[in-house]
């Protein structure tokens, strides 16, 4: 039996993958038959260039005149606030797409304040059609 030999992978190789894996223009499976390597190293590559990123960030903030805890904590406040801007647009785009819905040619922009008006209206006109 022979042994196999690890494939080396130069940075400018996983800076590509990562770049282009982080792009969407190609899947993690994509690159990896691509570069001929195993799809955990695409995402241990994006890993390590995120966790690189991050240590680079901390640092600028440290050069600002923060201190490492502040750096940190600044750090992590940047972070939450991108997750909750990626929730944000996430949403928007399942709010538009239920507008354009089969049943929702009318819709209209409103207040909730205006739906909520509508929709008592609507329940006293059922209940006096039925009191007659």
């Amino acid at each position: 039996m022979t042994k196999r030999t690890r494939k080396k992978f130069t940075k400018e190789q996983k800076n590509y993958a990562v770049e282009v894996y982080l792009s969407g223009e190609k899947t993690a499976a994509e690159l990896a038959k691509e570069l001929d390597c195993d799809v955990q190293n695409i995402y241990t590559w994006k890993t390590l260039a995120e966790e690189k990123r991050k240590g680079l960030r901390v640092e600028q903030l440290i050069g600002e005149g923060n201190t490492k805890a502040m750096a940190q904590k600044l750090l992590e406040k940047e972070l939450e606030i991108e997750e909750y801007q990626k929730k944000v647009a996430e949403l928007t785009i399942i709010n538009d797409l239920l507008k354009k819905l089969p049943g929702n040619e009318n819709f209209q922009q409103e207040s909730e304040l205006t739906g909520l008006i509508r929709t008592t209206k609507k329940s006293t006109q059922k209940r006096k059609r039925v009191k007659r």
